[in-house]
């Protein structure tokens, strides 16, 4: 009886730190494809607002050419003084 108790106890022990050695490695795994993944996250972000600040750019110069031609176009239609 002893002897089964001491190594139901062993066969406990043993399980136990098995399961807490793959939570464990599980936990450093899910921790790699997290910061993995953040990082890509982050990268796609970045580029994403160089995109958008250069779409910006590209809009505040066509804007700016269409009010220049519309002022000249304003001026050269006005009578002369």
């Amino acid at each position: 009886m002893f002897l089964e108790k001491v190594s139901y106890q062993k066969a406990v022990e043993n399980f136990s730190k098995e399961w807490k050695q793959s939570q464990s490695e599980l936990m450093e795994f899910m921790k790699s494809q997290d910061e993995k993944f953040m990082g890509k996250e982050e990268e796609l972000l970045k580029q994403n607002r160089e995109e958008i600040e250069k779409i910006l750019e590209r809009d505040r110069a066509e804007t700016n050419k269409m009010m220049s031609a519309l002022l000249e176009s304003m001026k050269s239609s006005q009578p002369p003084k």
